[in-house]
């Protein structure tokens, strides 16, 4: 049976499993916001973040590399690549290639503030500073997120519209190397959102009994404004089932700052998760638009990995 959001944040303040929240500070960018970034991952001896680099008052961003400085600093990585017109971005591997992707926006030549479409693009390659364009997903469609899979791909789907309403998660598996934006259109959807609700899914996790663990993030909009908090869940590829999700941390849990609007200052968004051990976890994400933070959390995955 579906649970409304607001049903899952009763759920999720009776457990309370977020530990510490940190903000996290980006040098080289002045005068611009870095949010909605990526997990930290290693490249070339360094640890590094991707983040969503725009001016306060616009939505024309790029995507830049920051390397870590110190325990919750980053600066820019001068020499590596900018994303143009990209927006929140995400990591993962394939192998032992780098994949890096995001939400790549086209603007009205007419009004270069103005979006007027937008698609999940795909850069691949052995290390950031060696990426090269790998492909990309359906017109209108953020959240295309892969995890490899058995020789194959999975990839999970974000369809809105007549097939997604006002956003939900599909899935399809396609040969491995391949990206075929016609078959990530047809992907089917699960039934895991109300129709005036809507999420997508962030990072995909391999876990050890073969399930796939997802993290994502579901949301809601009233009076107040939108409202976007972390969730997880278990994908299980043999019989094609996933669990219900389960709210894992919201803005609130994190330090207070700045909204980019009033109407977005209860949002979070899951940019990725490290797994620690120990049954802790890292949660990388922006809040209210405009600011990137880490959170230590309890392993979500945990649950799903220890069942048979």
């Amino acid at each position: 049976m579906i649970r409304s959001c607001r049903a899952l944040l009763e759920d999720f303040r009776q457990k309370s499993p977020v530990i510490k929240g940190k903000k996290l500070s980006f040098t080289g960018v002045e005068g611009e916001d870095v949010y909605n970034i990526s997990k930290a991952f290693a490249d070339e001896g360094r640890t590094l973040i991707a983040g969503r680099v725009e001016r306060r008052g616009s939505e024309v961003s790029r995507v830049c590399f920051f390397e870590r400085t110190g325990e919750a600093e980053y600066a820019l990585l001068a020499d590596a690549p900018q994303l143009a017109q990209v927006q929140d971005p995400f990591v993962t591997t394939l192998g032992e290639e780098l994949v890096v992707g995001g939400t790549h926006i086209d603007l009205d030549p007419l009004d270069p503030e103005r979006i007027i479409n937008w698609r999940t693009i795909f850069f691949k390659g052995p290390s950031v500073r060696r990426l090269a364009f790998w492909g990309t997903g359906p017109d209108r469609m953020k959240d295309v997120r892969l995890l490899s899979l058995g020789g194959k791909i999975l990839f999970f789907t974000r369809p809105q519209g007549k097939k997604g309403g006002l956003g939900r998660i599909g899935r399809t598996v396609l040969p491995a190397g391949w990206i075929d934006a016609d078959e990530l259109r047809e992907a089917p959807v699960f039934d895991t959102f109300l129709p005036d609700e809507w999420g997508g899914a962030n990072d995909l996790h391999l876990l050890k009994n073969g399930k796939v663990g997802v993290l994502g993030h579901i949301s809601f909009k009233d009076e107040a404004g939108l409202h976007y908090h972390a969730m997880a869940f278990c994908y299980d590829p043999a019989s094609d089932s996933c669990t219900l999700p389960r709210i894992i941390c919201t803005r609130g849990d994190l330090p207070a700052g700045p909204a980019k609007r009033p109407d977005l200052a209860d949002v979070l968004f899951s940019g990725g998760l490290v797994r620690l051990g120990g049954g802790r976890a890292e949660l990388y994400c922006g809040g209210g638009d405009c600011e990137g933070f880490r959170a230590l959390l309890e392993d979500p995955f945990d649950e799903y990995e220890d069942q048979p």
